[in-house]
């Protein structure tokens, strides 16, 4: 514990004595050997680990008889040759599977998918691996244990990159782990491997299916594993980030990570995993309160994560996997940032913990039935970090919050004190049958999420200004409170039922297609159908064996559910539970400004609710893809895919009783300004994606993905408002997240003396964001209104040039209103590599010439990881309120892969044991 503490003063020291020793090779460095390997994975037609099963692998004077591990993977040593490779299995038909090993490559991996049957089954791999199956779709980004370590080794920038690898095509990716959704990513050192849009159109997935990050955690093995690692970076090593002031508050990132692994008994095997993060950052505040404040505010946080797992084999036809994962996040001066000001920032405590159960019979000869069961218990306490007393009556009480739009938002919090408590339960049963050429699927799955707070948002209250000069001249534009019963709660539940058939019509023609149905509580919309299909189609060239491409088509209907915050919020803000009132009137703004706030001035507020449309259906994308694949003999696969995809019935917010345009009138009467949540929003997507995954030389793997994508929709998020309530339309256009183009790529190469290297890159185009007035134009309390393009007849003094336009903020009667997020934000380009030398100690030599391979002993590892190499300032999207000083001018940076805000280039040192 002494030497985690004083980490901040040691850590260039002794970790730079590991990159010392990295650089020298010292002589216990071992060098690969010239044996190839074949590596295998043996797993049954649900896609489980068939753990224990028998392989012999035949081939000219050679017959090696092995078994598969405790999670189905067996690895045997080979000269360059061709080979029979034989899988028995109780309860399974036994599969012979033809390949060939050359020297072009140093180890060779096969999936060998069991059937489950009574007699022997002689199956034809084609030496390019080209496979028709559903899951086999080249298309999707599959990391093993060794492709992960080509992302960081910080566990919240290696969340990032897997992340921004599923975002390329779906939007906000869907995680899944050992088959369980609402879950979160794991630490690295629990995941066995990664799957990115992997059979994209199977019913029995929800989530739409390109961008699903499905997780694979690790099993227990036969024999005993451990390792322990320390990371870490301090601010002597890396590059001042450009948008925070000098000197800033010392800062540290310290990262701690140990497994431990093997059997109980014979049966039996566990995985433990415990991470700790300790991150000492600093935010960076950057507004105008009226002149330019600019500050590195320290922002503490810690985060830890543990994670248990125990697997039991009953027999070879039933087997039991259960896991836990604990997680806590601690954070100081919580949303402070940009224009938030310091007395803002609040403090908050997470703890989520994860219970998942899961078991696996085999029913009989055709048969397998997997049940599971998950519990996801969420807890946050949040805190104002400065609790201000007394009653908030002018934008002076340290207690009110003020928003002076595009230049600051200062005062008090106005999230207040938040307790809230959420329990999800998910059920799922699902059933697998192989009829001879067909393999039908089917299941049921019902989620129940219910999520509880306190919660004393608003309750503070809140001065708006339009722009600096109002806010100098004591001219507030709006005044809202809330008062009440601030204790509200909300569940739903969701119910899926879904079969699909995968037909394999001949050998090079495969066809899927399934229905799924789905329903929720909690809205008016109960039943939703789901159809999918697809199609693989591997042609070949006269007698050729190997397919000239594997053309595979498909298309689904994929529905997004209603989320419960959404509902909460309806409870919450129902004008009953609670009262919010706001306060346009300028008369009574500058009464409440120089006398104060009081409950009388509230009854004559103008109040305002939240609800659900009343006729609000569930949002659903119906999607279509293209692809062709091609392998590329022994140096690996590329594919492209072109994908279509039409969103109905969009999630966005409105004020369904605005003022209607020209008269003042509000449809429902009075007043009262009804907030819904409303389903109104299109989305219109195009895209063009090619992935790979290649072997140019032994010892050298890259894979990646590029994207080019035309993204366009007239809804952003569920919780985010129309600027025009009665024309959705008006906002048809980029979508925020819409970069038209996204290229990833990683690499891993093994050198000689114990040495590898791996590298990560990425670079991402222009990103859209939105161009608004600051004020409220059309009176429905919202400050989202954006500009027109000037014309000739626009009054001088609300014209603004800027170097996208020149824009009139007061549009008038025939003036084209600029499209929604017409602003450009700067795009990203990130590159972060690691070289780690590698120490094997008490290791023995086993085996005589090509097959010989050196095992047991323990090894020690020293890893140097640079994050943005090139030091390259990634921008965060600029201020876009027109009437600001700062508009145009990007105050951060780009939080998609940044470690910590505090430096712009980072180089973190590792070591780590393990035996």
């Amino acid at each position: 514990m002494g030497f985690l503490l004083s980490f901040p003063r040691v850590i260039a020291g002794r970790l730079l004595f590991c990159l010392a020793a990295l650089i020298t090779g010292a002589a216990d460095g071992q060098q690969p050997g010239s044996y190839l390997y074949l590596d295998g994975l043996v797993v049954d037609p649900s896609g489980a680990r068939v753990p224990h099963a028998a392989v012999s692998v035949l081939g000219p004077s050679v017959h090696v008889d092995t078994e598969t591990n405790d999670v189905g993977e067996f690895s045997v040593p080979l000269h360059d040759g061709d080979y029979e490779v034989i899988v028995d299995a109780t309860g399974f038909r036994r599969i012979k599977t033809e390949v060939g090993h050359s020297q072009l490559e140093s180890r060779r991996r096969i999936n060998i998918h069991l059937a489950i049957a009574t007699k022997d089954e002689k199956i034809d791999v084609d030496r390019d691996g080209s496979s028709t199956a559903s899951g086999d779709n080249q298309s999707a980004t599959v990391l093993s244990a060794r492709e992960l370590m080509s992302l960081s080794g910080d566990e919240g920038t290696f969340q990032k990159e897997l992340l921004a690898l599923a975002g390329g095509a779906g939007g906000v990716p869907n995680i899944y782990v050992d088959g369980f959704s609402g879950s979160k990513i794991p630490p690295r050192s629990s995941i066995l491997s990664v799957r990115i849009s992997h059979d994209p159109y199977s019913a029995q997935y929800d989530a739409l299916g390109f961008g699903r990050i499905e997780v694979e955690t690790k099993a227990g093995g036969a024999k005993l594993h451990g390792a322990v690692g320390v990371s870490g970076t301090q601010q002597a090593l890396n590059g001042q980030d450009p948008f925070t002031p000098t000197p800033q508050p010392t800062y540290y990132v310290l990262n701690t990570d140990a497994n431990l692994s093997g059997p109980i008994d014979h049966k039996s095997t566990f995985f433990v995993s415990g991470v700790y993060n300790d991150q000492q950052n600093n935010a960076s505040v950057n507004a105008l309160i009226p002149t330019l404040y600019s500050a590195a505010v320290p922002a503490p946080q810690s985060t830890a994560s543990a994670t248990a797992r125990g697997d039991r084999q009953f027999s070879q036809r039933n087997m039991l996997s259960a896991r836990y994962q604990f997680d806590r996040v601690s954070l100081t001066n919580g949303g402070v940032g940009q224009l938030v000001l310091p007395s803002q920032g609040h403090a908050s405590t997470a703890t989520t913990q994860t219970l998942q159960l899961s078991q696996q019979s085999i029913v009989n000869a055709r048969t397998v039935n997997q049940v599971r069961f998950e519990y996801i218990r969420s807890r946050l306490d949040q805190h104002p970090e400065q609790t201000a007393t007394g009653p908030c009556t002018s934008p002076l009480t340290p207690s009110c919050t003020v928003i002076v739009q595009g230049s600051f938002s200062g005062g008090g919090d106005p999230a207040g004190a938040l307790n809230d408590h959420r329990d999800h339960l998910e059920a799922e049963d699902f059933l697998s049958l192989e009829l001879h050429s067909h393999f039908v699927r089917a299941g049921i799955r019902y989620r129940w999420t219910r999520e509880s707070n306190t919660s004393a948002a608003a309750f503070n209250g809140q001065f708006v200004f339009t722009s600096l000069t109002n806010y100098s001249a004591g001219q507030p534009s709006q005044f809202n409170l809330t008062t009440g019963d601030a204790r509200a709660s909300a569940a739903t539940g969701d119910l899926g039922i879904y079969g699909e058939d995968e037909w394999k019509v001949r050998k090079d023609l495969t066809l899927n297609y399934g229905l799924r149905l789905e329903s929720q509580t909690g809205i008016a919309d109960h039943v939703d159908s789901a159809p999918r299909i697809g199609l693989a189609w591997a042609p070949r060239h006269g007698q050729a064996k190997t397919p000239i491409l594997t053309l595979r088509g498909g298309a689904g209907v994929f529905f997004d559910r209603f989320p419960v915050e959404n509902l909460l919020t309806t409870e919450h803000e129902n004008g009953i539970r609670e009262q919010s009132g706001y306060v346009t009137d300028a008369t009574t703004l500058h009464q409440i400004y120089k006398y104060g706030f009081t409950a009388a001035t509230l009854t004559s507020a103008q109040a305002m609710i939240y609800r659900v449309d009343p006729h609000l259906k569930v949002a659903h994308d119906v999607i279509g893809t293209l692809s062709a694949e091609r392998r590329l003999g022994h140096y690996g696969s590329v594919t492209a895919t072109y994908l279509w995809a039409r969103g109905v019935h969009q999630y966005l917010s409105e004020n369904a009783n605005a003022p209607l345009p020209g008269t003042g009138v509000r449809p429902f009467g009075g007043t009262t300004n009804i907030y819904q949540f409303a389903s109104a929003g299109i989305e219109k997507d195009q895209a063009g994606l090619v992935s790979w995954r290649l072997t140019p030389v032994p010892r050298l793997v890259i894979y990646g993905l590029y994207d080019a994508q035309d993204k366009k929709g007239s809804a952003q998020s569920s919780t985010t408002f129309a600027s025009n309530s009665y024309n959705i339309g008006q906002d048809f256009g980029r979508q925020s997240a819409g970069r038209r183009q996204m290229l990833y790529s990683g690499a891993l190469v093994t050198l000689p003396w114990g040495l590898s290297a791996t590298g990560y890159f990425s670079w991402l185009s222009v990103q859209p964001f939105d161009i608004t007035t600051g004020t409220d134009l059309n009176g429905d309390t919202l400050y989202n209104d954006r500009p027109s393009f000037a014309t000739s007849a626009s009054p001088t003094a609300s014209v603004v040039a800027t170097r996208w336009g020149t824009f009139n903020t007061n549009p008038l009667a025939g003036e084209t209103i600029i499209p929604v997020n017409y602003g450009t934000a700067p795009g990203l380009f990130y590159l972060s590599t690691s070289i780690t030398r590698a120490f094997t100690l008490g290791s023995h030599l086993e085996g005589t010439g090509k097959t010989a391979k050196r095992t047991g002993g323990v090894q020690l590892n020293f890893t140097v990881e640079a994050d943005n190499l090139t030091n390259n300032v990634n921008a965060a999207p600029p201020v876009g309120v027109l009437n600001s000083s700062l508009f145009g001018k990007s105050l951060a940076q780009d939080p998609t892969f940044a470690a910590t805000s505090a430096a712009n280039r980072i180089l973190f040192l590792r070591t780590n044991f393990s035996f």
